[in-house]
């Protein structure tokens, strides 16, 4: 059972690299176009971008509100994304090791019942990870995001 959550961990953490890898080279991209278009904000590079996020509402079960949610942020110019945020309740794999006596302490970091949306920690990092700032925002205006 150990080996099992020993091999989660790793796939998780390369998905993790793969989506930081593929979002650095968007955010370059869209700073790209940016600067083409000498869009900027107090000395920053400015970015539109669309956003998005939810909590499923509904499994197999009437009125049954799902553990998990994401939020997304997505260049406007590109139409890729540029921060996913997902957030949890409850682990799963920390459960399952849980039910079966496995320490999964620091194996797998996930978000756990945050009352904000996981869509700012992509605003406040825009600036640090990619040089921009997201200025113009479009979205839907539901109560997810």
């Amino acid at each position: 059972m150990k080996l099992c959550f020993l091999v989660l961990k790793i796939q998780g953490k390369w998905w993790y690299n793969v989506f930081q890898n593929e979002m650095k080279k968007v955010g370059n991209e869209e700073r790209e176009k940016a600067i083409m278009r000498n869009d900027m904000h107090e000395g920053v590079h400015a970015l539109t971008v669309v956003c998005d996020g939810g909590w499923s509402k509904r499994t197999q079960k009437h009125t049954y509100n799902a553990l998990g949610g994401v939020d997304v942020i997505f260049g406007a110019d590109s139409k890729k994304l540029l921060h996913i945020g997902i957030r949890n309740k409850q682990c799963i794999i920390c459960s399952a090791a849980a039910n079966n006596n496995v320490d999964s302490k620091n194996m797998i970091v996930t978000e756990t019942g945050e009352a904000h949306p996981r869509v700012w920690k992509g605003f406040l990092q825009a600036e640090k990870v990619y040089g921009v700032r997201y200025i113009r925002i479009i979205a839907d205006c539901d109560s997810s995001v």
